[in-house]
């Protein structure tokens, strides 16, 4: 069972939010039985250290608020979360165009599995990339595009439920003609946490285009988890 809640959209105004540079990509994960909001939180195992560690993973511009993007994150030391020096992503390959961000991961079959995007809104280029890690900071392996940048995909958020995972994603259209009826907010799910996008069923849509709204997924068994392995 899914429900739906508009939080904010810009088309009824903006009222009294004035800084509205902020106002983007919510995100909550529960932690110590409380809801958070942060833009990518994360727990894994860091193999080094030997032990279980949490972070939260953003994009960041060096220059303005426009890019281009590096990513970091940063990590809880027991009484606060600590910066890091350097970015722990950056684009390195010819099809990100200089640019990464939009991160989200989970940790899965002992990787920090990362979806993001690479390219430029300012060109209306976005490829959705994928690459995983060990230790989440280094060793980054071989990355690739999990969505082309003609599917618009600007986010891919990824979650365990029950026996799989689910992941609700946006599409976007950022050229000066009208949108396709495919803009908006999408759902899948699969099995595994993929890295193929053959491995996610064929997405279903919500009503939301560019707002920010509230996604619930109520976790019971489906037909779906029968027809998939």
């Amino acid at each position: 069972m899914i429900g739906t809640t508009k939080v904010f959209d810009p088309a009824s105004g903006f009222a009294e939010i004035a800084n509205v540079i902020e106002l983007t990509d919510a995100t909550l994960a529960r932690r110590g039985g409380r809801w958070w909001h942060c833009p990518a939180y994360v727990r894994g195992f860091d193999p080094d250290l030997g032990t279980w560690i949490e972070r939260i993973y953003y994009a960041g511009a060096s220059e303005n608020p426009w890019g281009p993007y590096g990513i970091g994150y940063l990590e809880w030391d027991g009484q606060g979360w600590r910066e890091q020096g350097e970015p722990a992503f950056v684009a390195v390959e010819d099809w990100e165009r200089g640019s990464v961000y939009e991160p989200n991961l989970v940790y899965a079959d002992g990787m920090w599995k990362m979806w993001y995007v690479a390219g430029s809104n300012q060109d209306d280029y976005q490829v959705q990339g994928f690459s995983e890690s060990a230790d989440g900071r280094t060793g980054w392996g071989a990355r690739k595009p999990f969505a082309p940048a003609k599917d618009k995909v600007l986010d891919f958020c990824v979650q365990p439920v029950g026996r799989g995972y689910e992941a609700v994603f946006s599409r976007v259209w950022l050229a000066q003609t009208e949108r396709p009826p495919e803009t908006g907010l999408w759902w899948c799910r699969a099995a595994t946490a993929s890295s193929a996008r053959s491995d996610w069923s064929e997405p279903g849509a919500f009503p939301f285009a560019f707002t920010l709204g509230c996604l619930e997924l109520e976790r019971r068994e489906s037909s779906m988890d029968s027809t998939r392995s």
